[in-house]
């Protein structure tokens, strides 16, 4: 039995919506769904091979994606190098902790009461705090904790008509919005093939392609992921550590969401189907299970088959981070070293349904600290080169010109309606420059100098004796004009030349009109 591990990282946004949200949002799950990772090697898989769909009725197809002999597991946000897992829901900080308590972690399944086989099916009264992150990697040993939750983006979109490319109005178009995973991003995920020669074909896919796209919007900028850092590992636990803990209780924490179903085949989140379900895995009666304490969560989970164009049936689930303690005391010795060498069996193959797309996780005796302390890290990000086409780096160049003239015009704009205007030229001179202004702005490469051109034209005439008595601020506007023509910024004197004038030959028209009505 092996173990394939690899690193998703996220190029574009990635959808991968949850059953969150209104009608007009889709909000993404915080990890990347087994079930999408699978998808996404199925699509390899028939990219390698040159098919359009797989055989289903083939049993070796059927062992590598469909029947749980291979599980997809869900792909967690990395933290400082390693791969996180849900928070159980068992942890809890004091809300009104002060100084070096503040940070502190007390486990409900691991204090004395909970040891004293009280049945209790919620967390402890009091006011506990919020962990502020859904997941969590262990360090030091086991006495302090990361806690982390992934970043999302949002983004609006406008439903748009295809032939059209716009909204065709009121009741035909919606706005809608996308919560998705934010770019850069990296994720690390579990393949766990119960056949040797398994891991090495899908070890094999993951090296050959070192892209692929995840989830929904794909034609919309979403979904494009680098796939890296994959390795084969013999079977090991997913939490590490060792599986036995106290002899007189099991405390069992899920690492992914779980789907159940009871004696009568419908889905049920109470603990006698827990019981059930785990005592199936380790061959013991479920008469001799009891759960003590529970610390859970319920969900519901979804989903959409691109195969047949369709959604998933939605089915109750007893979400990740839930814990359950379970007394033991009703085992005797034999029994009891028959369930300790299941143990591991129960982590390897997980309960309930769905286990091939990541579904039913579990932790056996995971948490063996009754506090511990937590430590905030920031999410590991990757820096993302984009490696431009020479037709797209002369569009980005083009717009990031236009983005600087933009915030350059704005500026200049609001320079020019601060400055003092007085004993301005008639309006045909100040039109006269503005023509010359303005068809500079139209080039690509506006010169000041013109303006230069224009002063040395008429010098010594009239209009070089309207623009000499015209004042702008505190100086003549023929010396204004003279800086602005040496200015090192041609574009932005020649805007702001353009916007002075612009409002002088307004103000100029306001006194003629002005005049005009005093002279009747």
């Amino acid at each position: 039995m092996k173990i394939v591990t690899y690193r998703v990282t996220l190029l574009e946004p990635v959808l991968v919506t949850s059953l969150e949200g209104d009608p007009n949002s889709a909000v993404a799950h915080d990890y990347l769904p087994g079930s999408v990772l699978r998808g996404a090697l199925i699509g390899l898989t028939m990219r390698k091979e040159g098919i359009r769909e797989l055989d289903a009725a083939n049993d070796d197809i059927r062992r590598l994606f469909f029947d749980g002999r291979t599980r997809f597991l869900n792909g967690y946000l990395v933290v400082d190098g390693k791969r996180s897992l849900p928070a159980p829901r068992s942890w809890e900080q004091d809300k009104h902790a002060q100084g070096g308590e503040e940070k502190r972690i007390t486990d409900r399944a691991l204090t004395p009461k909970g040891l004293q086989g009280q049945k209790l099916e919620a967390q402890e009264p009091g006011k506990p705090k919020a962990l502020g992150g859904k997941f969590c990697v262990l360090i030091d040993d086991g006495n302090a904790a990361y806690i982390v939750e992934p970043q999302h983006v949002i983004n609006v979109h406008t439903e748009r008509d295809r032939v059209r490319g716009r909204s065709l109005g009121p009741g035909r178009g919606t706005i809608y919005r996308y919560d998705a995973l934010a770019a850069g991003q990296v994720f690390e995920a579990m393949i766990l093939c119960n056949e040797d020669t398994d891991a090495d074909y899908l070890a094999d896919l993951l090296g050959t392609y070192s892209e692929t796209t995840l989830g929904g919007a794909r034609s919309a900028g979403y979904g494009r992921v680098a796939l890296s850092d994959m390795q084969i590992r013999d079977a090991q636990r997913e939490v590490g550590g060792n599986i036995l803990g106290n002899p007189d209780q099991l405390i069992l924490t899920l690492l992914s969401d779980a789907i159940l179903r009871n004696s009568h085949g419908q889905f049920a989140l109470d603990t006698e189907t827990l019981c059930a379900a785990v005592a199936a895995r380790l061959e013991v009666s479920t008469a001799q299970l009891e759960v003590d304490r529970a610390f859970k969560n319920e969900g519901i989970v979804g989903g959409f088959n691109r195969k047949w164009g369709l959604p998933l049936p939605q089915m109750p689930t007893l979400t990740m981070g839930s814990v359950f303690v379970l007394n033991l005391k009703k085992l005797d010795e034999e029994q009891r070293q028959v369930l300790s060498g299941g143990l591991g069996w129960l982590e390897w193959f997980g309960i309930g349904e769905r286990r091939a797309e990541g579904f039913g996780r579990v932790a056996v005796n995971w948490q063996q600290r009754q506090t511990l302390v937590k430590q905030d890290v920031p999410v590991v990000t990757t820096e993302i080169e984009i490696i431009l086409s020479d037709e797209s780096k002369q569009l980005w160049d083009a717009m990031q010109a236009r983005i600087t003239r933009q915030q350059v015009d704005q500026t200049q704009l609001e320079k020019a309606n601060t400055l003092q205007l007085r004993r301005l030229p008639p309006r045909s001179q100040i039109n006269r420059l503005r023509q010359i202004v303005t068809s500079e702005l139209l080039k690509d490469r506006p010169d000041a100098s013109a303006i230069a051109q224009f002063l040395k034209d008429i010098e010594g005439k009239r209009a070089g004796e309207h623009f000499r008595s015209a004042q702008v601020g505190s100086q003549p506007m023929i010396d204004w004009l003279r800086i602005q023509a040496n200015a090192q910024e041609p574009y932005a004197a020649l805007r702001l030349v353009d916007a002075v004038l612009a409002r002088a030959a307004k103000l100029k028209k306001q006194e003629e009109r002005q005049v005009e009505v005093e002279h009747g």
